[in-house]
């Protein structure tokens, strides 16, 4: 009787043990599987940083420049890039894809790749060792970009849609950045040195990507913005501008510049002229004025 009650002692210490070691083997594996869920989800939530927008130069007071990110989906993204100090360095419509939190610019022609890596509220360019051709000796296109907003197209692009009547009857012709009567010192606040400047019928143009912004010291200030002027790079139409404005108020030939013009009032205080091709009536740019 004594070894009968040894022997079940002995066995339910058995059974015991086994069950504290699947216990413990459970537990393992329950951690394991959870540290595997937070690793993807960390992978995941890194793969799934927005990167587009428009992000302006922040690490060196004296130069200026913007990063324009665009066309984003989950394996690539498209980006232009312009600094300037004493030259200008830019690359543009450059494909690059993403991995993680950086992203690699295709090699090109010249065996350039443009590195970007995001991180948190900035982003750092670093150009490859044979990136010279796009910025020279006395620049370079390796610098910390600071995100202005997040809409790449509405701010360097005509974008005919649907909110397009309105932001124009607010005086914007793209980005709610740049204002028909703003000041074209805080455009610059923002973006800092103008891409290229034009001097167009008595008006200086200062151009931020495909957007040019026109003051007149005889008409002016020298800073309020009178014009607004936009290149087009979608393939619009008269009848893609008549979709979305209605018909003009004055339709003719240009002969200032040899074009197609449509012309809309806008309230009182706004003038909006859409200038297309005569051949195919094809939309070539904009002008957005005060009258």
């Amino acid at each position: 009787m004594k070894k009968i009650s040894i022997l079940i002692i002995f066995l339910v210490f058995l059974v015991g043990c086994n069950l504290d070691l699947s216990v413990i083997e459970t537990a393992d594996k329950v951690s394991d599987q959870q540290e595997e869920k937070v690793k993807k989800e960390v992978v995941n939530s890194v793969e799934q940083t927005e990167w587009q927008g428009v992000w302006k130069i922040a690490d060196f007071p004296d130069a200026t420049g913007y990063l324009v990110i665009y066309d984003e989906t989950d394996e690539a993204l498209t980006f232009d890039i312009h600094v300037a100090y004493t030259h200008v360095g830019s690359m543009e419509n450059t494909r690059a894809f993403k991995s993680g939190d950086r992203a690699y610019s295709v090699e090109d022609e010249v065996g350039c790749i443009m590195t970007l890596k995001h991180e948190g509220n900035k982003i750092v360019t670093d150009e490859g060792d044979n990136c010279w051709e796009y910025s020279g000796a006395a620049i370079d296109l390796s610098h910390t970009f600071i995100q202005v907003t997040k809409d790449p197209h509405h701010w360097n692009q005509l974008v005919l849609d649907d909110t397009f009547p309105e932001k124009v009857k607010k005086g914007y012709l793209t980005t709610e950045l740049i204002k028909l009567n703003g000041s074209l010192s805080s455009v610059s606040e923002v973006f800092g040195s103008a891409t290229d400047t034009q001097h167009v019928e008595g008006a200086d143009f200062s151009y931020y990507g495909d957007i040019g912004v026109a003051v007149d010291e005889n008409f002016g200030d020298g800073d309020t913005i009178l014009t607004l002027s936009a290149n087009v790079n979608d393939n619009y139409t008269r009848d893609d501008v008549v979709k979305t404005l209605g018909e003009p108020s004055t339709e003719n030939t240009n002969l200032l510049y040899d074009t197609w013009s449509l012309g809309y009032d806008i309230g009182v205080n706004y003038r909006l002229v859409f200038h297309l091709d005569l051949e195919d009536y094809s939309l070539l740019w904009v002008d957005f004025y005060l009258k």
